[in-house]
């Protein structure tokens, strides 16, 4: 047993515990305040993205005007919530690829950013497509208004396959080595 859910009684000087309406009381009080630190708990942890339950994701989705799909994951709408909230401003270029790199993951994206032409493209790995719509709403967020933005999946490459062999391949349709993680 924890030590905060200790029973009521223990905490009455030792004379109460052989009392009748005491015994009453804490068998009435016990339940609801099992359920005053079951929701004190939930509490704690929908105060952590990473950690939060439905109810408490759907509380930051509507602090952060959040609009969810009804299809999403409760994984992909904490990403949602993640991505709103690790928006920093003003645009540069170094907190972009900061925001891109926590959202990714590490080499989850290529960027290219063509200044002379006012142009950035982000191709986002197959490994992070879940999450191509979430950064395309990112990035027309925080990228300045005359920024052309172009965001698309990073599909797999000859020089990515080239260690795979045609027998080893051949169980796979053209679209399955494309599109599919390799």
């Amino acid at each position: 047993m924890r030590p905060d859910a200790r029973p009521l009684a223990r905490h009455w000087p030792a004379a109460y515990g052989a009392i009748r309406e005491y015994k009453a009381i804490a068998a009435a009080e016990e339940p609801e305040l099992a359920e005053l630190r079951e929701l004190a708990r939930e509490m704690l942890l929908g105060l952590f993205v990473m950690s939060a339950g439905e109810a408490w994701i759907g509380r930051w989705e509507k602090l952060l005007k959040i609009a969810p799909k009804a299809t999403l994951s409760i994984g992909e709408r904490r990403f949602a919530v993640l991505t709103r909230l690790s928006e920093r401003l003003p645009f540069t270029y170094e907190a972009l690829m900061g925001s891109l790199t926590g959202l990714c993951g590490e080499g989850g994206f290529a960027a290219e950013l063509d200044a002379p032409a006012f142009a950035l493209r982000v191709k986002v790995a197959l490994t992070a497509k879940n999450s191509l719509d979430e950064v395309g709403k990112m990035l027309r967020r925080v990228c300045p208004a005359n920024l052309g933005v172009s965001v698309a999946l990073q599909y797999n490459q000859h020089s990515a396959l080239r260690r795979s062999t045609h027998s080893s391949m051949r169980p796979r349709s053209h679209g399955g080595i494309r599109n599919e993680v390799v």
